[in-house]
């Protein structure tokens, strides 16, 4: 019985595996560029019809810094694409990760702040549609100063934290919080632009 459900996950991971397109002149990245770990494609039930979707980042063989987010859906047949590189700067994405059928991908930029997004995304089996629940960034604002921040998409509420080395090494922290409903349960996969990317980041920037 062991093997025969061994099987059957098989059958379910290839067919749904073979379903992912990858673009033209794209090939899937194995290796962070940012922190040079393993990268792996994420086998995942993630829309709950018992049949395992699979995510993959990928990049392109001729262009530099050009990376994508791929994820097939086999409850509808679909295919998502997100193009990385909402920016003037180069990008390093780092490792795939799950936590609780969400899924988190996320990148740094080239440049002296050192700035991250981490992005995490949850089926939505109401709406039928992959909806951004988390928006993180963290990135040097001054030599000695980093600031992080979160913004839950599911309640509204952000966290600043403004981390500041002292001479001693001693580390001083300020934390602010807020509300911002503007976005909530409001952002979803395919409107996950640059220009959405630019007014999550706007998200909080008072207490930055």
């Amino acid at each position: 019985m062991k093997i025969y459900f061994s099987f059957l996950f098989l059958i379910f991971y290839t067919v749904s595996y073979s379903q992912i397109k990858i673009p033209k002149d794209f090939i899937e990245l194995t290796e962070s560029p940012a922190n040079g770990k393993k990268i792996e494609k994420v086998v995942i039930d993630f829309d709950d019809d018992s049949i395992n979707d699979v995510v993959l980042l990928v990049e392109n063989e001729k262009e530099f810094s050009s990376y994508r987010f791929l994820i097939y859906l086999t409850s509808l047949k679909k295919q998502y694409e997100i193009n990385l590189n909402n920016t003037d700067f180069s990008i390093y994405p780092i490792e795939l990760s799950t936590v609780n059928n969400t899924i988190q991908f996320a990148y740094f930029e080239d440049g002296t702040a050192t700035s991250g997004r981490f992005i995490k995304i949850r089926y939505n089996s109401k709406r039928k549609k992959i909806q951004v629940i988390g928006y993180d960034t963290e990135y040097k604002s001054l030599p000695t100063e980093r600031i992080e921040k979160s913004y839950n998409l599911l309640t509204g509420k952000y966290i600043v934290k403004r981390t500041k080395l002292g001479g001693d090494s001693i580390n001083k922290i300020e934390e602010y919080s807020g509300q911002n409903d503007f976005f909530k349960n409001k952002v979803f996969l395919e409107n996950l632009n640059a220009e959405m990317i630019k007014k999550l980041d706007d998200v909080g920037s008072k207490y930055e």
